[in-house]
């Protein structure tokens, strides 16, 4: 099961083919809380339930990462949901999704150049496939396959 983070700040923003993978059971949507209409409080709600695992009962096992803006990756923030998934999932896979563009495709880069460190192995996956894949559903079913070796 794929679980989605939303704050409520943004529930107006989530694509109809994300609720349609809600509707077969295939993601799960967590809507977190608006606190006090404060954007920036929201979304540190939202990645902190995220990271934790509260709502699953326990913490992510890897991160794919699609598309992104500000808060995703930011090149030396330590409260991007990139490094805080680093920090409270230490070792755990990150996938970023280069064709969507925005954060997860400058994260990419920054893994393939060496200025951001990996620390995680892929086992069938590629940073190159990562970056070059267009077919999603192939792409899709070879990243579900590298977490399942991390289980």
């Amino acid at each position: 099961m794929v679980h989605i983070y939303q704050s409520e700040d943004f529930s107006s923003e989530i694509q109809k083919e994300t609720e349609d993978l809600e509707q077969q059971a295939i993601v799960e949507i967590h809507m977190t809380d608006s606190v006090d209409e404060d954007r920036d409080l929201s979304l540190a709600l939202m990645r902190k339930r995220m990271m934790h695992g509260e709502e699953i009962g326990s913490k992510p096992i890897a991160a794919i990462l699609i598309g992104g803006m500000e808060g995703v990756y930011d090149y030396g923030s330590h409260f991007s949901e990139y490094f805080l998934f680093q920090e409270w999932c230490h070792g755990s896979p990150i996938y970023p999704i280069a064709k969507t563009g925005g954060a997860s495709r400058i994260l990419l880069n920054q893994l393939q150049s060496g200025h951001e460190p990996m620390n995680w192995e892929y086992n069938t996956t590629s940073l190159q496939e990562l970056h070059d894949s267009s077919v999603y559903s192939i792409l899709m079913r070879d990243v579900a396959a590298d977490i399942s070796h991390h289980l």
